[in-house]
């Protein structure tokens, strides 16, 4: 892994619905984007299909506030400097 990257799931409303964050900084550690949504627990759909949606959708929003951005840079840095991710 070469670039700072994070999620957290948790249960909300008393286990009625679920929270999903994620976070992607650059390696300098002077840029991030953050996002988070909550999914509402229903009939229809599984824990996992809920917790599904709720992370693709915050994949989604931090794609489009620079998180790609942010992973490139950290894919060029690594080359350049010859980091070899899979031997860490």
């Amino acid at each position: 892994c070469h670039t700072p990257i994070g999620g957290h799931a948790s249960l909300v409303e008393d286990g009625r619905g679920i929270r999903f964050e994620g976070w992607v900084g650059s390696i300098e550690g002077d840029k991030h984007v953050r996002a988070s949504r909550d999914v509402w627990l229903d009939d229809q759909r599984s824990l996992a299909q809920v917790a599904a949606e709720a992370a693709s959708e915050v994949a989604t929003t931090l794609l489009t506030r620079g998180a790609s951005e942010l992973i490139e840079q950290a894919k060029q840095d690594a080359k350049a400097q010859q980091i070899d991710p899979r031997k860490k």
